[in-house]
């Protein structure tokens, strides 16, 4: 199987104008709005993801973030050892709406997230460390959530036939 040059192009382009947007996003001092943000971002890949595996989207019901999450595992469009860390991110952005007392911590994030990734997304997140400001909480959770939102952004925008190509699966 070939890679035309214009897909790659396009898959780039794509991808870096998401990027920057995400990075945009989530470079903020409040730990809260991190996590608001990012959440924001990472419900709408698994929406996009959705909608391009179902033949008629429109048809399904309201969904809140865990069902989605739910329904992609189901149909197995996202790696099922990345269930976890989705799904206890999702508990962390849930503890920050609903609790006014809720504080987000070292330990928070090491067994919350970090500790859920799979084994690829946790390569993935101990690689892009060093672009982040990895000795803080900040930019090790910036880091964890661009590696969740990465994940969902390569599944959707890169063409399964390139996917299997790159040994991304």
């Amino acid at each position: 199987m070939e890679i035309e040059k214009e897909e790659l192009w396009r898959i780039d382009e794509d991808f870096e104008e998401r990027l920057k947007k995400f990075i945009e996003v989530i470079d903020d001092d409040n730990l809260m709005h991190i996590i608001l943000k990012a959440h924001l971002y990472i419900e709408h890949e698994l929406n996009e993801i959705l909608k391009m595996n179902i033949k008629h989207p429109h048809r399904l019901p309201k969904m809140n973030f865990a069902m989605r999450q739910k329904l992609v595992f189901a149909m197995d469009l996202i790696p099922q050892d990345e269930f976890n860390v989705i799904k206890h991110f999702n508990g962390i952005r849930n503890a920050f709406a609903h609790n006014i007392e809720y504080e987000f911590n070292e330990k928070v994030l090491k067994e919350e997230i970090i500790d859920q990734f799979g084994k690829r997304t946790k390569r993935s997140y101990n690689r892009r460390l060093k672009f982040f400001e990895k000795e803080s909480l900040k930019g090790n959770l910036r880091c964890a959530l661009f590696t969740i939102w990465e994940l969902l952004v390569e599944i959707r925008v890169i063409p399964d036939h390139v996917r299997q190509i790159l040994n991304l699966n």
